[in-house]
């Protein structure tokens, strides 16, 4: 079974989904199976059920369609009662201009996965920022991004909208091998200009990273190794 699913109550409820990868044979974002003498220890990750029937339009920060292994699938639940045709359209992180859009009709209620591959015609190397559109029709969004090798996954829900202000609560640079990326797009219809402060955890002071123009769309990544003024072994916020 690959699909979609609606939960109601006549009370306030709220969920969340978690999925695994176990030892063994497993399946690649809708590929070919990996054989059991290939596949690594079990892997997992999660996001949040979408509360109510969504929006028109959702944004998904980071996709990558093969970059350093990474290759991700959207799925797009149809939330309303009719059929309805979903753009998946992809914008490269540091760009404005979109590379490839992928159209999708979807009945009620039911979803559709979409893989960022060269069969779509994702190009390989592709990382940045994937926008769905319904042309009215609402909808919510799930992420899934494997690792072909090591089968890490990430999973994170669209994003209806966005907020003047953004906190990342747990950041890490070469900590026990942990370091993190932060990706922002810019979800308005006109230019705006970031401005990133990181704070180490329990250290006074900030650091000031410069500010970031970014135009409808283009995404930027805060990758914390490449930042030479951070220590190794940070750990922090931002």
């Amino acid at each position: 079974f690959s699909g979609s699913a609606v939960v109601r109550s006549p009370l306030p409820i709220t969920a969340v989904v978690n999925r695994v990868i176990y030892s063994g044979s497993v399946e690649i974002a809708d590929g070919a199976d990996v054989q059991a003498a290939q596949a690594p220890p079990a892997s997992g990750g999660a996001f949040p059920v979408a509360a109510g029937p969504g929006t028109p339009q959702q944004t998904v920060p980071v996709a990558f369609g093969g970059y350093h292994g990474y290759s991700t699938t959207i799925s797009v639940q149809n939330t309303t009662n009719a059929p309805a045709t979903y753009a998946v359209t992809l914008f490269p992180t540091g760009f404005a201009a979109p590379v490839q859009t992928i159209n999708r009709v979807v009945p009620p209620y039911a979803a559709t996965r979409v893989r960022l591959a060269p069969e779509n015609g994702v190009p390989p190397d592709f990382v940045g920022t994937a926008v769905v559109n319904g042309n009215g029709a609402t909808m919510v969004v799930a992420s899934e991004t494997i690792h072909v090798q090591t089968h890490v996954l990430l999973s994170y829900s669209g994003f209806q909208s966005g907020a003047n202000v953004m906190n990342a609560p747990l950041l890490f640079k070469n900590y026990n091998d942990w370091v993190s990326g932060a990706q922002v797009v810019n979800v308005s219809s006109g230019p705006v200009t970031v401005q990133a402060q990181i704070f180490q955890r329990d250290v006074p002071g900030s650091l000031n990273l410069p500010p970031r123009p970014l135009g409808p769309n283009e995404s930027y990544t805060y990758y914390l190794p490449a930042e030479a003024r951070l220590p190794d072994d940070f750990v922090g916020s931002a």
